[in-house]
């Protein structure tokens, strides 16, 4: 018996979300990840954010932003 799902955002926000490059996760789209522009650029042309700048540990081509719980 396939159970209903219920979505606790409405999809028109979903789907803002997703134009504007967050990712969904979870069986009733509760979390979101989004890649950072930053690791983008660090995979692409080796330019870096501030952080890999400043704090020698961080590294900008494994950041991201992510909620986990989106609702």
């Amino acid at each position: 018996m396939a159970e209903s799902l219920t979505y606790p955002i409405r999809p028109e926000v979903v789907r803002a979300y997703y134009r504007q490059g967050y990712r969904f996760a979870g069986r009733h789209l509760h979390s979101a990840v989004k890649i950072c522009q930053w690791t983008k650029e660090s995979l692409r042309s080796n330019r870096v954010c501030y952080k890999e700048l400043w704090y020698p540990p961080v590294q900008s081509h494994r950041c991201m932003q992510m909620t986990p719980y989106f609702g």
